[in-house]
C-alpha cells in the first residue's frame, strides 16, 4: 500500500500568508503520491488554542485531500465535537485551558460515555522531553508531532495512523494505543501478554 508520503525535497514548514511559501503546498500536492484511500471522506478534529497554527495544519491537510477539518480551541469543546461529529482522527495540542491534550485523551479512552476510545490521536508538542512523551504515552496519545510544524511531520504522523496501527489495549490500568513499539529479537525474559501467549501457543505446534 502506498503511503501520504511525497518524493522530493523537504518542504519544510509551510506558513500560508507568507509570500515565500504560497508555492510550497502547491508543489507537495502536487507531487503527492496518492494511496488508494479516499481521503476527502476522513473527519479530521482539529483542537489548538492558537489560530494561526491551525490554519496552517488545515492548510497541510487541504493540500493532501483532506478537507472534512473541524476547528475547535481547547479540549473540552473537542470532547463536546467528537460527540456530536464522529471523527476519524484527532490532532490536539499539548497545552490548552480548561482541558488540555494530555486530558482529552485520557478522556477519550477512559470516560464511559467516550463516543470512540480507539480514536487515533496525534499530539502536537513544543517539547520532545522524556517526561512530555511519557505522558502522552500513558495517556493514551497514538503519536507525537513535535513543533515547529512542518508538513512532512504532519504526512508523517498521519502515515503512522493510516498505514502502521498499533494493537489497541484495554486493560486495568492502560487503554491505548500499544506502547511496545517494536519487539526486541534479544529479550529473553517472560512473555506477560495475551498476544505473546498466543504467539507463543502458535510457534509451539509449528
Amino acid at each position: 500500500m502506498r503511503h501520504l508520503g511525497f518524493p522530493g525535497k523537504f518542504i519544510g514548514l509551510v506558513r500560508p500568508d507568507h509570500p515565500n511559501d504560497r508555492g510550497k503546498l502547491a508543489t507537495y500536492a502536487a507531487h503527492a503520491e496518492c494511496p488508494p484511500l479516499k481521503l476527502h471522506a476522513l473527519k479530521l478534529l482539529l483542537a489548538d488554542d492558537n489560530p494561526q497554527l491551525r490554519s496552517i495544519i488545515r492548510t497541510i491537510l487541504g493540500g493532501i485531500g483532506i478537507t472534512q477539518v473541524q476547528q475547535c480551541a481547547d479540549g473540552a469543546s473537542a470532547l463536546n465535537l467528537l460527540r456530536q461529529w464522529p471523527a476519524d482522527i484527532a490532532i490536539v495540542d499539548y497545552e490548552m485551558s480548561p482541558i488540555d491534550g494530555l486530558a482529552f485523551t485520557y478522556l477519550v479512552r477512559n470516560s464511559p460515555d467516550s463516543p470512540n476510545r480507539f480514536l487515533p490521536v496525534i499530539m502536537i508538542t513544543a517539547h520532545a522531553d522524556l517526561r512530555r512523551v511519557c505522558e502522552a504515552r500513558d495517556a493514551g496519545v497514538t503519536e507525537l508531532l513535535v513543533k515547529p510544524i512542518t508538513a512532512g511531520g504532519v504526512v508523517d504522523r498521519l502515515n503512522a495512523v493510516i498505514f502502521r496501527p498499533r494493537p489497541f489495549i484495554e486493560s486495568a490500568n492502560y487503554v491505548g494505543p500499544c506502547r511496545r513499539r517494536r519487539r526486541d529479537a534479544s529479550y529473553a525474559g517472560p512473555l506477560r501478554r495475551a498476544a505473546d501467549s498466543a504467539l507463543a501457543g502458535l510457534m509451539a505446534r509449528l
